[in-house]
């Protein structure tokens, strides 16, 4: 059965990954303790409308961090400006792999 987790779970996968697992732990252990959902349509829809509100978020997070950046400053303040895009790339690589 597919299924998306929702909270980590040991030897399974992290939040929000998309898994194939027995039916039987499925129904037996997993879905009793809250840990997953099944992947229905809508569920899945979910999680990708979920993933551009996470993405958005990031973008106004960085915009915000460049902001404040930008006022404080001092005589010879040295920053690298492509560490927040870094970043973000980063994290949506490995979100990427998860979805």
């Amino acid at each position: 059965m597919k299924v998306i987790l929702l909270k980590d779970v040991p030897k399974l996968g992290r939040k929000y990954e998309v898994k194939e697992v027995a039916d039987g732990h499925v129904r037996n252990f997993l879905l009793p303790k809250g840990l997953v959902k099944e992947a229905t349509s809508e569920a899945l829809e979910w999680l990708e409308l979920q993933k551009e509100i996470w993405q958005a978020k990031d973008e106004e997070a960085l915009k915000k961090a460049y902001k404040a950046i930008e006022k404080i400053s001092f005589e010879g303040m040295q920053y690298r400006k492509d560490i927040g895009q870094k970043a973000l790339a980063l994290k949506n690589n490995l979100l990427a792999k998860n979805f």
